[in-house]
């Protein structure tokens, strides 16, 4: 007896939703070993297991026979594989910024790639043998497959908090077991396999590993132990010698949007210092987002924000003394300092946005005491929002507009966040900011001012160019630039500062220890002013060292100075920033292992188990064209969707589930179509030039809706990816059914095995491309790609025969 047609859907949608929600835990586990720009690696090394195991099934028969008790073994095997790759790669100290100090990071990175290739070659096997065995009812079975993969993507976003990262792996090695159990339960008949007999019996296994993975989850963190390289600030904190003074973690929470560690006896933050402040430092407690990104609790305790002389001394403070401001809105308000330093100097309300529930529970609850209570104050409004949109749909106006140092200073300094999107800092994004100041107001931001300076330098560019599009004359006279340590504070009016302001502004820097890095009447000759003065700022930007250029919404790479014409500074002494061009050298690596490992897949499936395939290389051409034009589309979507939605987990999650639903259900449609198999340039053709539609009318659509509640933003997102999803999952089925209908079932597993190196390579070229052609351009780019397919079996297609 065959397992029933029910216990195969049932499994195989448990199966693809544990291997969905696998991969993107696995997002933001890397958020936190490494960083969340690694998206691409594990979307990457998926795909490559999918391959491999398609290649597996191909030449091996007997690997898929019989189906549901070899589905079975393999997802035991992903469910103990998984929870094995995760415990290594929680130990492995991978710092991507260290890559030029020789082969072990290298070696590292590799480690990485292979440890998560063999759970996920698992899954694939799984799931392959159970498509590959029940084809009669392909249509249900892969149906249940998506919708699985869907409600993985919904369920690990809401799992997240209350299990944390680790929980949520044992979890999903569970869901696989139960998925085993399923199988093993539906042919207990079968006489060919142990454990024939009653289907409890035949479970019990699967069953008593699944319900062991559950009891575990409260032992989780500590059955794993992930932790940060020391490449990471809290790697680097936790590896200081111990003692009684020695910091330590008291608490720790995950969520969608980053983990929160809370860290006691930590040195202070750089921006809560100033050598020449005349009050004693209280000490803090630091929030540690993703193990980097600080938000400090300064110990004020009872003290009354009048009396914080500290907040006099710090950079922060400069517009506050400057301007006197009295409404003002906080972007990234973390532990609540510079609320307290808005209060300090005499607002008179402060509206306090930060996106991270898990940061205000903290900051409210067991650290509100020590840190002044700064969001109990007469006057402060706290919102958690994230800050783009809670701007876009803010109908108020304000004297302030403060952002401090929403990111972490050492990863920036090494190169490390150069594939990180910065979308508050578009020239979009503070044109934005801009527009909410009243007529007098001023935004001020905070970053760090490296030798040669390029973080502040370039938002001193991305404020140029916003001001510009505001019908601001002559840019220079809007801007002073202060100074302290390595730290550099923008201050941006809407309208020109005066000269009393301007000559209050040297008398302050004197007075608090800082330096006027520029300012409008008298400026130092610096790079700032020389930018500022020039008339052609496309060729002060060409000359320059580092890429400074303003930064889009469709190029939001901050912290990408690099160009590759800059190569030569690599590990050639600039100390400051060796490893500036970090985020490309990483996508190199990773291209490059996936290629030493995806290409031989392709050779062994154009062989084939009988010999070589008639039409192999049409073929190969239009499955891999397909699979390189998917995942352009899907990472560009990615990084869309995550300006739109605030968090690259979330959006990855919603892009995921979303896509492969519609996918599915655009694979129905083809199979039940028969003019959708005439002939592959309707269905190409059609893609491409609903891609190019998107390229162009997607932004402007999410811009609009920006200002969208939380609800309403992933609404839209969803609505927004659907048409796509089932344009996209007619091709894949189409040609499957045309190889099918002349006889080649030979070259199935071709198929499979090109699509996957194709899908493989995708992600890896998106984020590449990505750095100099920017979102739409990789858009453009996926829609090329449906057009490469269709042309590669074109005349393949209209061919007479078998395959």
């Amino acid at each position: 007896m065959r397992p029933t047609d029910a216990s195969v859907r049932v499994a195989i949608a448990l199966l693809a939703g544990a291997i969905l929600a696998f991969e993107i835990v696995l997002l933001r586990i890397f958020s936190f070993t490494i960083w969340h720009h690694f998206a691409f690696m594990v979307i990457s090394v998926a795909l490559l297991g999918v391959a491999v195991s398609g290649v597996v099934l191909q030449l091996v028969p007997r690997a898929s026979e019989p189906a549901p008790r070899r589905a079975a073994q393999y997802a035991l095997a992903f469910a103990g594989l998984a929870v094995a790759a995760v415990a290594l790669i929680g130990r492995l100290p991978l710092d991507p910024t260290r890559l030029g100090e020789g082969a072990g990071q290298w070696a590292l990175l590799f480690a990485y790639y292979v440890a998560l290739l063999l759970p996920l070659t698992a899954a694939g096997l799984a799931v392959g043998t159970l498509l590959k065995g029940f084809a009669a009812s392909a249509p249900a079975v892969y149906g249940s497959d998506l919708l699985g993969a869907a409600a993985g993507a919904v369920a690990v976003m809401a799992l997240l908090e209350p299990l944390g990262a680790e929980g949520v792996v044992l979890l999903v090695a569970a869901v696989a077991c139960l998925g085993a159990a399923v199988l093993r339960a539906g042919g207990a008949g079968d006489p060919g396999r142990a454990g024939a007999g009653s289907p409890l019996r035949a479970a019990a296994p699967a069953l008593a590993a699944a319900l062991a993975l559950l009891a575990a989850i409260p032992f989780a963190p500590a059955l794993l132990d992930i932790r940060p390289g020391e490449g990471k600030t809290l790697g680097w904190l936790l590896a200081r010698p111990p003692g009684t003074e020695a910091p330590r973690v008291t608490a720790t929470r995950w969520n969608p949007l980053a983990r929160v560690d809370v860290v006691e006896n930590t040195p202070p933050v750089t921006w809560t210092t100033n050598p020449r402040a005349p009050v004693p430092h209280p000490g803090e407690t630091r929030m540690l987002l993703d193990g980097d990104a600080a938000t400090p609790v300064v110990q004020f305790g009872d003290t009354p924000p009048a009396e914080m002389a500290l907040l006099d001394w710090t950079l922060g403070s400069a517009a506050y003394q400057l301007l006197h401001p009295q409404r003002v809105l906080i972007i990234g308000a973390g532990g609540g300092l510079d609320v307290l330093t808005a209060l300090h100097h005499g607002a008179r309300t402060v509206d306090a946005v930060e996106i991270n529930g898990a940061v205000i529970d903290f900051a409210r609850g067991p650290l509100a005491a020590r840190g002044g209570r700064p969001f109990e104050r007469p006057g402060v409004t706290l919102h958690k929002a994230e800050g783009r949109a809670f701007v876009r749909r803010s109908q108020d106006t304000f004297d302030l507009l403060q952002l401090s140092l929403i990111d972490t200073w050492a990863a920036s300094a090494s190169g490390a966040y150069s594939l990180s999107e910065g979308y508050l800092y578009t020239v979009e994004a503070l044109g934005d900011d801009l527009a909410r100041l009243a007529p007098d107001g001023a935004l001020t931001v905070t970053r760090w001012d490296w030798n040669p300076p390029r973080e502040s330098l370039r938002l001193v560019a991305v404020v140029d160019e916003a001001l510009r599009r505001q019908g601001a004359t002559d840019p220079s006279r809007h801007l002073i630039v202060f100074g302290l340590g390595r730290m550099a504070n923008l201050v941006v009016k809407r309208s020109p500062f005066t000269s009393e302001e301007i000559a209050r502004a040297r008398e302050l820097a004197a007075e608090r220890g800082f330096f006027v890095v520029y300012e409008p009447e008298r400026p130092a000759a610096t790079p700032y002013a020389a930018y500022l003065s020039t008339p052609d700022r496309r060729a002060f930007v060409a000359s320059y060292p580092f890429d400074i250029s303003p930064t889009t919404d469709d190029r939001p790479f901050f912290f990408q100075f690099g160009r590759w014409s800059n190569l030569q500074l690599f590990g050639a002494g600039w100390k400051d920033n060796p490893l500036i061009l970090s985020g490309r050298l990483v996508l190199v690596a990773v291209l490059l292992q996936a290629l030493v490992l995806s290409l031989p897949l392709l050779v062994l499936a154009l062989r084939g188990g009988a010999g070589p395939v008639a039409g192999s290389r049409a073929i190969a051409g239009y499955f891999a064209a397909l699979g390189v034009a998917f995942m352009l589309l899907e990472i560009s979507l990615m990084q869309r969707v995550t300006l739109f939605l605030g968090s690259p987990v979330l959006a990855a999650a919603v892009v995921l589930a979303t896509l492969l639903a519609a996918a599915g259900a655009g694979s129905l449609v083809a199979a039940r179509r028969a003019a959708l198999l005439a002939g592959p340039w309707p269905m190409t053709g059609a893609i491409a030039g609903l891609i190019a539609l998107y390229a162009f009318g997607l932004p402007a659509v999410l811009r609009a809706g920006l200002g969208l509640g939380d609800a309403a933003r992933v609404a839209l997102a969803v609505l927004l990816v659907v048409p796509l999803g089932l344009a996209v999952g007619v091709p894949f089925p189409a040609a499957l059914a045309r190889l099918a209908a002349r006889g080649g079932s030979a070259a199935t597993g071709l198929a499979w095995a090109a699509n996957g190196v194709g899908s493989v390579l995708g992600p890896i070229l998106a984020a590449l491309l990505a750095l100099d052609v920017g979102l739409s351009g990789v858009t453009v780019l996926a829609g090329a790609g449906y057009l490469a397919a269709g042309l590669a079996i074109a005349r393949w297609w209209r061919g007479p025969g078998p395959a």
